[in-house]
């Protein structure tokens, strides 16, 4: 009897050790409010070209990006959302888009510039690097849907920053007129 709790014990606690391995949290929440500013001499990803669930790159980060434990070497944009990668491997794959709903440009006839430019900068030093990606002005896939529709009724302005020093990334929100998602 003895024996056969030993081996339950141990049991419980190799559980309880591999759920706290496998529970590890990533990344912490934190939220503050600086001003949103339009990124200035970013390079263009779409170059001007409207888009629709379109995709564009690969890009080759500016330096490793990890994230949730994965490190990627490449980046672009696919349909809707900013994608990391690596070019040998495309099964593994990050996708952020900080909205739960598909964005498209603004200009949904297609033909002509884009109304919703997406781009990237780089700033920092070696070391201490931010690669800064951003989308401006999208239109929501609701809107495209509507019958005589030729732009969309709301649009949103976003950033997300990756910092080469420590792994994080933040969510930057710019000018918007969605008040509900819904």
């Amino acid at each position: 009897q003895e024996i056969i709790m030993k081996k339950i014990a141990l049991l419980i606690s190799c559980c309880c050790f591999t759920i706290g391995v496998y529970s590890q949290n990533y990344y912490n929440f934190e939220k503050s409010k600086s001003t949103y500013e339009d990124l200035s001499g970013a390079i263009s990803i779409n170059n001007g070209q409207p888009w629709l669930l379109d995709e564009f790159g690969p890009f080759s980060t500016p330096f490793p990006i990890s994230t949730f434990g994965i490190t990627f070497s490449d980046f672009g944009f696919n349909g809707d959302s900013f994608v990391f990668f690596n070019n040998d491997d495309l099964t593994t794959y990050s996708s952020y888009n900080p909205y739960t709903t598909l964005f498209l440009d603004r200009n949904f006839s297609q033909v002509g510039t884009s109304l919703s430019p997406i781009s990237y900068k780089v700033d920092g030093t070696i070391g201490n690097r931010t690669l800064k990606l951003e989308i401006k002005n999208a239109g929501l896939i609701s809107d495209f849907a509507a019958p005589n529709t030729a732009t969309s009724v709301y649009y949103v302005n976003f950033q997300i920053w990756f910092y080469e020093v420590d792994n994080s990334f933040e969510y930057h929100f710019g000018p918007s007129n969605i008040t509900s998602l819904s």
